[in-house]
């Protein structure tokens, strides 16, 4: 995978869980269309692992891994991985982690 680099806007990391919804909801496809012209879409490695680990068969791994190829992948450090956590924590003890997965974006 070899990524590329935009530079504009921020840098947007969307889940998995949003990227499954972008055939079925318009209002999903929309959002991230939105996000694609105006800001750089990042991946990360557990992202990509959890994208490979949804693969029905080694062709369709392959379509994953060349679509993920597209995006930017963020380096991670132990300082990355803290702020990671720190950020699930506050998301979770907030109650925006389940609503974010209801509601659009």
């Amino acid at each position: 995978m070899t990524p590329t680099r935009r530079t504009r806007g921020h840098q947007y990391l969307i889940d998995n869980s949003v990227w499954a919804r972008v055939p079925t909801s318009a209002v999903v496809r929309a959002r991230v269309a939105q996000i694609q012209r105006d800001h750089e879409i990042v991946t990360a490695t557990p992202q990509v692992l959890e994208a490979g680990f949804s693969a029905r068969d080694p062709t369709d791994w392959d379509a994953i891994m060349g679509a993920m190829g597209a995006f930017t992948v963020l380096s991670m450090s132990a300082r990355t991985h803290d702020v990671a956590i720190d950020v699930q924590g506050i998301l979770w003890h907030s109650g925006k982690v389940l609503a974010l997965c209801a509601d659009p974006i």
